[in-house]
């Protein structure tokens, strides 16, 4: 069998050879180059990096995430950590009124990321578990500032809504503290009626107060409180001796 080198053949070497340096120009990002050069593009492409988004966060690389057109809506309640989501987007709003006041300084979200997010203040943990399972579409919130062991008691609630965990807002720095009227030391916490938030830290933290006194959870009067806000108020008004 005679092989002709007609101009077919020539034709086939050319074309591998325009492929090859294609595929090379491009992985060298001389196209780039030249379309850059030649034709300009009117609309600056937006490209992600990991580096755009805070520690913990997962980000999108070379992509651009889904954005609400709306703001983002972070519900929290009232305590001690929740200071640097107030930071992080400039101050708190409620469901009824989402907007920012007039002259509000803007947080750090929207100054470092451009990200448009709203604290929206919840009274009582049961109204932010409800509004974080219906979602900010339906009346409540897109995300929710929650303690560790509050998310770990909400789950059973939240299946459907199934929450994931995206940013530490902050680590405890032993912020509970044990007030008492008539209760000398640990030891006479006996017999005492101790107020706190059932499943809340502040519970934990009593138990963890009885422990250390060599006390059982019988050997103290529980009174459960509707909110930890509710702490000092019973304690003035006499329904507890010791709350937390």
């Amino acid at each position: 069998m005679k092989l002709h080198r007609g101009p077919g053949l020539f034709l086939f070497l050319a074309l591998c050879v325009l492929g090859a340096g294609y595929v090379f120009a491009s992985r060298a990002g001389y196209l780039d180059r030249l379309q850059a050069r030649f034709f300009p593009s009117t609309r600056e492409a937006v490209r992600l990096s990991p580096g755009d988004f805070p520690a913990g966060v997962a980000a999108p690389v070379a992509d651009v995430a889904s954005v609400p057109l709306r703001p983002v809506l972070i519900g929290f309640t009232p305590r001690g950590s929740a200071s640097a989501l107030l930071v992080a987007t400039g101050g708190a709003t409620t469901l009824d009124n989402p907007a920012t006041p007039p002259g509000a300084a803007q947080g750090l979200l929207k100054t470092a990321y451009a990200l448009d997010a709203r604290a929206v203040l919840f009274a009582r943990e049961e109204e932010l578990k409800q509004a974080l399972s219906v979602g900010a579409e339906n009346g409540g919130v897109d995300m929710a500032a929650l303690s560790v062991d509050r998310l770990a008691s909400w789950a059973p609630a939240l299946r459907d809504a199934a929450p994931r965990t995206v940013m530490l807002v902050g680590r405890s720095r032993g912020q509970e503290a044990m007030a008492a009227v008539g209760v000398p030391d640990l030891a006479s916490l006996r017999g005492k009626r101790v107020g706190v938030y059932p499943g809340g830290s502040s519970h934990y933290f009593a138990l963890w107060v009885l422990a250390r006194a060599g006390l059982r959870t019988s050997d103290v009067r529980w009174v459960d409180l509707p909110s930890t806000l509710d702490a000092g108020r019973a304690l003035r008004e006499g329904r507890a001796d010791v709350v937390v």
